[in-house]
């Protein structure tokens, strides 16, 4: 370019012909260089495209398998679903069924309906059976989802046991209070079973209980009571008669070799039998006694007279008490019917034998 800008300054044409040719335009290579570039382009677009069909196919495969797997296995995974939901349902109830909320709630209406009447049936049980001179109150609480009610001593320093204040005769007369209180709750419709109520009770509470149980049939109650206890068998038979109620009686004894609970009216107590059971029971000993050989000088019939001469003695006193006074005045039973006296056969001459022989 100064070459040519130099001939044309100096004006020498000529000098223009001898220049040298200008290189080739590179507008050519510009344009295959575009071209090139464009194929690769189109080509890099090519596999991006590929690509994407390739993940497509892939992800359409992997969907088809688990399709696959869990129409398979669509037995086992809907016996799992169902657990779960089953386990999510209990999860719920649980909630909604805290033990917390019941046990409150059940304290609550304890509280407000079973525990005023409960104290004051108690109140009156414990007067029947000459306890109020102990201190006591009423204690519940809840535990679990259990409502649970305890008597417990109301003193000054705390006790941890009852039985560490109350005499045993004490703890079964509150114990009996107890469960009479709780029948007011049950109503009248169920029976009572009772074994030896008694046990470890002095006469006066003996005799209350006696009366109680009276009161519980005379109300509509069937009540039924094992005992070995004599004297509160006719206590009950007294309050049965006093209360005008219908008293049924067994007699129940063992016969060894585990057999025991066995219902035999003949194998009664002697000191319960009357005197014709009597008499022919110490008949039927005398016989025994003369069968055997008896020889008064034997050690050997020792045993056996002595007890045949126990029963006459008993008997004879019976006699007085059944026969003499018709029964007016009986050993085991504390009151006098007097009413009994007018069939009562003695007179003077009775008298005077009864005193000869005493």
């Amino acid at each position: 370019m100064r070459v040519v800008k130099a001939t044309l300054t100096a004006q020498e044409y000529d000098n223009l012909d001898h220049l040298e040719a200008l290189p080739d335009s590179p507008a050519q290579l510009i344009d295959d260089e575009i071209a090139a570039l464009n194929t690769e382009a189109d080509n890099l677009n090519n596999a991006k495209r590929d690509d994407a069909a390739a993940q497509q196919r892939a992800a359409r495969l992997a969907d088809l398998t688990d399709k696959k797997k869990l129409g398979e296995e669509i037995a086992v995974i809907v016996e799992r679903r169902n657990r779960l939901e089953e386990r999510h349902k209990v999860a719920a109830c649980r909630r909604d069924c805290r033990i917390t909320a019941i046990t409150q709630q059940i304290t609550r209406r304890r509280r407000e309906i079973l525990t005023p009447t409960l104290k004051q049936a108690l109140e009156c049980e414990l007067s029947a059976l000459h306890l109020t001179h102990i201190p006591l109150r009423l204690a519940n609480r809840g535990d679990l989802g259990s409502s649970l009610i305890e008597i417990a001593l109301s003193t000054q320093q705390r006790i941890a046991n009852n039985s560490d204040v109350l005499s045993e005769g004490e703890q079964r007369g509150l114990a009996l209070a107890c469960f009479l209180a709780e029948l007011n709750e049950v109503g009248r419709d169920l029976g009572i079973i009772m074994d030896d109520p008694v046990s470890s009770l002095d006469y006066s509470r003996m005799e209350s209980v006696a009366g109680r149980l009276a009161q519980e049939v005379a109300s509509g109650r069937q009540v039924i009571a094992f005992t070995h206890s004599i004297l509160f068998h006719d206590m009950l038979s007294s309050a049965a008669r006093r209360a005008g109620v219908a008293c049924h009686e067994e007699w129940m004894t063992s016969l060894g070799d585990d057999r025991f609970g066995i219902i035999d009216n003949a194998r009664k107590p002697w000191h319960v039998k009357p005197v014709t059971e009597r008499l022919t029971e110490i008949d039927q000993a005398a016989r025994a006694l003369k069968d055997a050989g008896y020889d008064r000088s034997d050690e050997k019939f020792r045993g056996d007279v002595t007890t045949l001469c126990t029963q006459m003695r008993t008997t004879w006193e019976r006699i007085v008490e059944e026969i003499l006074f018709n029964k007016t005045i009986q050993r085991f039973r504390p009151e006098i019917m007097t009413q009994r006296l007018k069939a009562a056969c003695f007179d003077t001459k009775t008298i005077i034998l009864l005193s000869s022989r005493a």
